[in-house]
């Protein structure tokens, strides 16, 4: 569960910037009212003094006390704060005035910076006005690593370049031209370096080390030798990779690793270490679960370095580490390697069952300038650019066209001398001489460069890379890879979702931004069953654009399609037409499928898998729109998971799925033609959810129908679907505005939000996470409520907005996991940023609010449904704006 903070508040501006000033939207206007009747985004509102909040909301509670004592810890009604104190300058004054760039809560009063708000207060490095990732002051108002901020608002620069880059399976490391080192992605045993295990890091986090030469990481755990020849470790110490004797202590914060002479150079396994110290000697420590530390280590693990002999008159020039195996360059230009061999890791030209601890020179090898190796493969690059790899082959490694491993080093054919080489966990790059990069392996997640993931059976061109910058170097990770220019900076492509390759998170917006339509929707209409679902908007002319997925429509119709989206195969990261649905009047979205209605019919496209095209007992899909059987005009429609509903006057017809009873049909077949809902002749709303469907009727009250498994149908059971509509039980009055997400609903009455239904992620705003099967206080000092997924979002009396729930994506608009370290919040957050909002809008994984400047959203946008030019992947070079 989310920690509560004493942090109320916090500022975004339209655009993330280093600079600039604050400004707000500007006027504001009436909402429009749709002619589909009353909807759970909609609505227009007098902005009037806010409703009493009560303790939830943080409001204060009207005494009939004497005079205000200030310092007592108790808030007066003519006090803003009370702290308990008489101090200036820690958020709430001596005057019991809450201080600029501060807010208070509570009693006695916790103030708190607010973040994002272009005042720097309190324990602040920066701020400047935005909560956004990766511009050099971070969600938290951190300076982020090889950024100088100064300024209030603060103007961010780069005060540094990126020298070395290092990537593993879940994320990895740098180092800055100035010897500071970051890290990011996977925090599981403390391998990000900030002393202690969290959450994960889209960007690098500064480990505290300035003075380091060079870094090596391995699947959790990090090392930098720095300027005194010293090596220090952090991260899991499982395998006594930190050198601690005891395997169940990690080390989150960086330390000295003892036994070691003075180092030259180092590095990392999976989880063993090796360096060169004086006089070019090896010594090993960590994992020797396969020999992997030589013949001087006899028990499995060693927390303390062992010398590795090395056989002949020859000093050690480099190193290079699998998972486990170990090789080293000689001074002879030969290769000896070491540990595990049962797919000829050691390329000895046998493999053995039999693991290796005494080090043995790799057969056919002369010349060589540069090893690397990574998991079970290893290459080695001749000083003449020709490269040799051998070992592990399951995804391609080795070039050959096969899958099969090989003992012996294979020759790899190059169009031009190699210069650089990297071994990933399933894929290997190389820098050739004309500047080119070219990757093969696995490119699963895009990681050979290629724009696909289709396996690369040989080196493939990575296109395109950065124009007019000559790249230096190559860096192929556990599921991405990263180029080095000669402007010191940084491109990378492949996985980055969980902040494997230390950029911001490019599936998501935790910062709202404006949809760059033209022209302003009467309707927007989000996928809420579906995260890479797709946004609809409807305007005043009824042409309607989309975002997002580009089709309604299964995969194997969408090829060749000429019908709803003609000329698109694949996402809409900008608001496109659809001219197959001019003259809709409203529009719903269910789960691969879209409804429409216009003046005198209504249609669907896409999945008819469950009949919920409305063409009978058909279950053909259409990549056109087709009219649902026996409907023409109606009055308002909407869209369950792969259900649909219309409402004609009072009355209620529904088609489609009916495994919960969600259509009231009788039964639990699909139906393809309308079915009216009995007992209901007075609706004037209707809101659907995944599988269930509710009714706000005449007098104020609520009647729903079908899936009943958490609650969602409010009757205080849950458990029982229902085919017949049943009222929800204890309304606490008059019902105003009904929302329904996909397992849970909502109610607003007289400026209070009640909610019930499903929990497990926060969306009933209780506190917990326990499902709850009637209606719950969440809020107070609400004029509308909107329900997604699993989030839900309230617009206040003030024209701000509070959400709570699923956060996974920055739903909530409050930052999301990168700013607060949780997914979702059992409690009502405040969405940053904004006022005067008149309307406000939920999906699956994305909240949008529309002001007088237009719509705004954040949350997920993997498949460009935000409509802010983004979707998921980086698929070839990408250059992120940090380091």
């Amino acid at each position: 569960m989310r920690a509560l903070r004493a942090l109320p508040l916090v500022l975004v501006l339209l655009a993330p910037s280093c600079g600039g000033t604050p400004t707000g939207d500007a006027g504001s206007n009436d909402a429009g009212s749709s002619d589909a009747g009353v909807r759970d985004d909609a609505g227009s509102f007098d902005a009037g003094p806010d409703h009493d909040a009560g303790p939830r909301d943080g409001g204060t509670t009207e005494r009939d006390a004497g005079p205000a004592l200030c310092g007592d810890g108790v808030v007066d009604v003519s006090e803003e704060c009370d702290d308990a104190n008489a101090a200036d300058a820690d958020g709430c004054s001596g005057a019991c005035m809450v201080e600029p760039g501060f807010g208070c809560s509570g009693e006695p009063s916790l103030c708190a910076p607010i973040c994002g708000d272009g005042l720097v207060v309190g324990d602040e490095a920066c701020d400047d006005a935005n909560l956004e990732e990766g511009d050099g002051c971070g969600g938290t108002c951190a300076r982020e690593l090889g950024f100088a901020c100064d300024g209030a608002p603060s103007h961010c620069a780069l005060d540094a370049t990126v020298a070395e880059v290092e990537l593993r399976l879940g994320g990895g490391c740098l180092r800055t031209t100035d010897g500071r080192v970051g890290c990011f992605g996977n925090d599981l045993d403390g391998e990000l370096g900030r002393g202690t295990a969290g959450p994960d890091a889209f960007l690098p986090v500064d480990t505290g080390i300035d003075d380091a030469v060079d870094v090596e990481i391995g699947t959790r755990h990090s090392c930098a030798l720095r300027a005194d020849r010293s090596v220090w470790c952090w991260g899991s110490n499982l395998h006594l990779q930190q050198g601690l004797a005891d395997p169940a202590v990690d080390a989150p914060t960086p330390h000295a690793i003892g036994g070691l002479p003075p180092v030259d150079l180092f590095a990392s396994g999976d989880s063993h270490v090796c360096v060169v110290g004086d006089p070019g000697g090896v010594w090993c420590w960590g994992n020797n679960d396969h020999r992997q530390l030589g013949p001087g280590a006899s028990t499995p693990d060693s927390a303390t370095p062992v010398v590795v002999p090395i056989p002949g008159s020859v000093d050690v020039s480099a190193l290079a580490l699998g998972t486990y195996h170990t090789c080293a360059l000689t001074t002879d230009r030969t290769v000896v390697c070491w540990g595990r061999d049962t797919i000829g890791e050691l390329g000895d030209g046998t493999a053995s069952p039999e693991d290796r601890a005494t080090p043995a020179p790799v057969v056919g090898l002369s010349n060589v300038a540069q090893v690397a190796a990574g998991g079970r493969t290893t290459c080695a690059r001749t000083r003449f650019g020709t490269v040799h790899c051998w070992g592990g082959n399951e995804h391609g490694q080795l070039a050959d066209g096969t899958q099969t491993p090989l003992a012996t080093p294979r020759l790899l054919s190059f169009p031009v001398p190699v210069v650089d080489i990297s071994v990933g966990e399933r894929h290997v790059c190389a820098l050739v001489a004309d500047g080119n990069v070219r990757c093969w392996g696995d490119s699963s997640d895009y990681q050979t460069g290629t724009g696909d993931t289709a396996r690369a059976r040989s080196p493939a061109e990575v296109r395109p890379l950065p124009p007019r910058e000559l790249v230096m170097s190559v860096e192929a990770g556990g599921r991405g890879t990263c180029v080095l220019t000669e402007l010191a900076r940084r491109y990378c492509w492949g996985r980055s979702e969980d902040g494997e390759l230390g950029i911001a998170p490019l599936d998501r917006r935790t910062a709202s931004e404006t949809i760059p339509y033209v022209g302003t929707p009467v309707q927007l209409e989000l996928d809420r069953f579906e995260a890479n679902g797709q946004a609809l908007a409807v305007f005043g002319d009824h042409h309607v654009e989309g975002l997002g997925t580009a089709s309604s429509v299964e995969s194997s119709v969408l090829t060749g399609a000429i019908g709803v989206f003609p000329g698109f195969t694949a996402h809409l990261p900008a608001p496109t037409e659809i001219p197959a649905m001019d003259g809709f009047l409203e529009i719903a979205v269910g789960r691969a499928f879209v409804c429409g209605r216009t003046a005198t019919a209504t249609l669907c496209v896409g999945d008819a898998s469950n009949r919920q095209l409305g063409q009978g007992d058909s279950t053909i899909d259409s990549a056109v729109l087709v009219p649902v059987t026996g409907l023409g005009a109606v009055d308002e429609l909407e869209a369950g998971s792969q259900f649909a509903c219309a409402r004609i006057g009072g009355q209620v017809r529904c088609w489609g799925d009916s495994d919960n009873h969600q259509t009231s049909s009788g039964g639990t077949t699909d139906q393809g033609i309308p079915i009216t809902v009995p007992v209901i002749g007075d609706a004037i709303d209707i809101e659907l959810g995944e599988d269930h469907a509710c009714a706000l009727r005449l007098g104020g009250y609520v009647s729903c129908w079908g899936d009943n498994a958490f609650g969602q149908l409010g009757d205080d059971t849950g458990g029982t679907d229902q085919e017949i509509p049943i009222d929800v039980s204890a309304l606490p009055g008059e019902v105003s505005q009904l929302a329904v997400g996909a397992n849970h609903g909502c109610i607003l009455v007289d400026g209070d939000v009640y909610c019930w239904g499903r929990n497990g992620r926060g969306q009933l705003g209780t506190g917990d996470f326990t499902d709850v099967p009637i209606p719950t206080l969440v809020l107070r000092g609400a004029i509308a409520v909107t329900a997604g997924g699993e989030h839900t979002c309230a617009l206040r009396t003030s024209g701000g907005v509070a959400c709570w729930g699923d956060d996974a994506h920055g739903q909530l608009g409050d930052g999301g996991p990168a700013v607060t370290g949780e997914d979702s919040s059992p409690v009502p957050v405040d969405f940053a940023g904004v006022t005067d909002v008149l309307e406000i809008r939920a999906g699956h994984s994305s909240t949008c609010l529309r002001t007088s400047a237009g719509w705004r959203c954040a949350g997920y946008r993997g498949h460009g449904q935000l409509g802010d030019g983004t979707t998921l992947l980086p698929t070839y070079p990408w250059a992120p704006m940090t380091l």
